[in-house]
């Protein structure tokens, strides 16, 4: 097996950036919640093309924190 076909089925040990699906998998949590996090600021991303990854030492910082999962209206 590739290592591009491991990265299609999930996240994989050591890997550096991961897309917001395997990432939210990870933090245990749907990737809209995740997409409502990284829009607050609460998650910082990196670009690569149109791709938006999320850096391991960023979920490592976000899971020592609480984290209010209201959405706010309006």
């Amino acid at each position: 097996m590739d290592e591009q076909n491991k990265n299609e089925r999930g996240p994989v040990a050591g890997q550096l950036l991961y897309r917001v699906e395997n990432a939210a998998r990870i933090l245990d949590i749907s990737p809209r919640l995740l997409w409502t996090f990284i829009g607050r600021g609460e998650v910082r991303t990196r670009r690569v093309g149109t791709r938006v990854l999320v850096p391991r030492k960023e979920l490592e910082r976000f899971s020592l924190r609480d984290h209010n999962t209201e959405v706010e209206e309006g």
